[in-house]
């Protein structure tokens, strides 16, 4: 969870399968976005797909959201139907963790 000024601003969600987790929720409040928290957040649930020993972590997409999913390094492997619209698909995404754990930080020195 995601807190900014005692306020819950994001969080997300992570179900490990065996070798593979699957993110099942990444939310951040719409007038952070842009700030660098969902970066965070999607970093935060790598790490403990990883640290709980999956070696891929795999979601559906918002499809406005697919150009940040890509920059995160995920591709996308398919489409899921929606549950919540009829007729809507959404793009299947992965990321192989060990690409992502190899992956440069930002703004280090």
């Amino acid at each position: 969870m995601l807190e900014l000024d005692d306020v819950v601003a994001g969080w997300h969600r992570v179900r490990r399968e065996g070798s593979r987790a699957e993110l099942e929720d990444l939310w951040l409040e719409p007038e952070r976005i842009g700030g660098g928290y969902g970066r965070k957040l999607f970093e935060h649930a790598v790490r403990i797909a990883r640290d709980g020993g999956a070696r891929a972590l795999e979601w559906d997409a918002e499809p406005y959201a697919l150009g940040f999913y890509e920059r995160m390094g995920g591709i996308v492997i398919g489409e899921t139907p929606s549950a919540a619209e009829p007729g809507r698909r959404l793009p299947r995404m992965r990321l192989t963790l060990a690409a992502a754990r190899a992956r440069p930080q930002r703004g280090g020195a």
